[in-house]
């Protein structure tokens, strides 16, 4: 048995795409619907028609013409992706299979920050897309007053940023025990979907930040020609000046816009605390740096290399 989440290609195929439409649920079938008594149908513990089974039948039945291929292969059961993001009691979760009554512990995961520091998350989106954008602004031209000629045309340049999509899935296995059990328990429910949902989250910050291309997307540390501070060839120690310096690249492309915020790992946030940005001046991290917020995450990675530094190096990013 294989469980299958997905990121929701039918919201982006809707507007006007050739490719096969997702089915989708309404406000009272999302409410209702629970992954627990999905695993239930698919294992073969209930029958009947329900929400969980629909959505999967359409779902499948949606990618059933082999000219658009299938992310499912037989024995699959589709989820939809709003499950994962729909709002729960917190207060009323449990534990799956009980001794005697005490909360569930939820695993230890890396904070996800790219969505958190203002990254800009599309939706309902034809597939494939492609971004219109302005290459070319027009001039603007001071003349005297009744100039006698016309000023010379400038005209806007447009063009289109293309989008590729990435296909995101999340599989996972549960024992015959815990679904039998999950009949007369909304707690596994809650603990299935939290999972689905965080992991998803961890994979799209890793992305964003140093996806590596091809079938994933490609991230920031991943993207050629964009600002960067060297900090010697083997790396560095960063000071107040690196910072700054950092900060400067962006105002230099006009990209110095919007919300804007910094993301290290712990073992920086750790240094830069009590690094003084000068003698008695403060310190380079503090609430934040540079009047900015600053995040940390293990989703940033602190296992680069430059020079003869193998492994040990730790990224910075702002934007």
């Amino acid at each position: 048995m294989r469980i299958a989440s997905h990121l929701d290609t039918g919201r982006l195929a809707r507007q006007g795409s050739t490719g096969p439409t997702l089915p989708e649920l309404d406000r009272d079938d999302l409410r209702a619907y629970r992954l627990d008594r999905a695993l239930q149908v698919c294992a073969g513990f209930m029958r009947g028609n329900c929400v969980e089974r629909e959505y999967s039948d359409a779902a499948m039945s949606a990618f059933s013409d082999t000219r658009h291929g299938s992310p499912f292969a037989v024995g699959d059961f589709a989820i939809p992706t709003a499950v994962l993001t729909r709002t729960v009691d917190v207060a009323a979760a449990g534990a799956a299979i009980l001794t005697r009554p005490g909360p569930f512990v939820p695993p230890l995961r890396a904070r996800s920050v790219v969505l958190s520091l203002g990254a800009m998350l599309l939706d309902d989106m034809p597939l494939p897309a492609a971004l219109p954008g302005q290459s070319t602004t027009p001039a603007a031209t001071w003349v005297p007053d009744n100039p006698g000629t016309n000023v010379a045309e400038s005209d806007i340049t447009l063009d289109q940023v293309p989008v590729a999509p990435h296909l995101l899935t999340a599989t996972t296995g549960y024992t015959w025990a815990l679904l039998a059990q999950s009949r007369s328990s909304e707690s596994v429910d809650q603990i299935i979907r939290e999972d689905f949902a965080e992991r998803i989250a961890t994979a799209l910050d890793i992305a964003a930040l140093q996806g590596p291309g091809s079938d994933a997307p490609t991230g920031i540390l991943s993207t050629s020609g964009i600002g960067s501070v060297a900090l010697g060839a083997n790396g560095a120690v960063p000071t107040f000046a690196n910072i700054v310096d950092l900060e400067y690249q962006v105002a230099i492309e006009n990209a110095d816009k919007g919300n804007l915020g910094f993301a290290s790992t712990p073992a920086i946030r750790k240094l830069l605390r009590t690094t003084e940005r000068a003698p008695g001046s403060g310190f380079v991290w503090d609430a934040g740096m540079l009047n900015r917020p600053a995040v940390v995450s293990n989703d940033v990675p602190s296992d680069l290399t430059k020079g003869t530094s193998s492994g040990i190096c730790h990224a910075v990013l702002y934007g």
